[in-house]
């Protein structure tokens, strides 16, 4: 099997390690569970399009788009147009709860 078989085959193979560390898991698992519960989310937002604009201006050039065809090429160069409405998509999207903290 070529080397790029074998490490596929590894990565999509679970695996059962002698050596896991169960009680430093069940920290993990406690921590988190805490986190989530603590968590309170602010629904009295408003994001800024200055802040969608830094976001999108951070995002690399030259990678393919993904099912919807939409490029990281074309947010770059429509930013200007689309920061305002998606910073308006998305403060309705957190003020309307839509996001399940858990």
């Amino acid at each position: 099997m070529p080397q790029c078989g074998i490490y596929f085959k590894k990565l999509y193979t679970p695996a059962e390690s002698k050596d896991f560390d169960e009680p430093w898991r069940l920290v993990v698992e406690e921590s988190v569970d805490m986190a989530f519960n603590e968590f309170i989310l602010d629904t009295d937002v408003t994001v800024q399009s200055t802040l969608v604009t830094e976001c999108i201006r951070t995002l690399p050039k030259g990678k393919a788009c993904r099912t919807n065809g939409i490029t990281h090429a074309h947010l770059l160069y429509g930013c200007s147009v689309i920061a305002t409405p998606l910073a308006g998509v998305y403060t309705q999207i957190i003020g309307a709860d839509i996001f399940q903290t858990r």
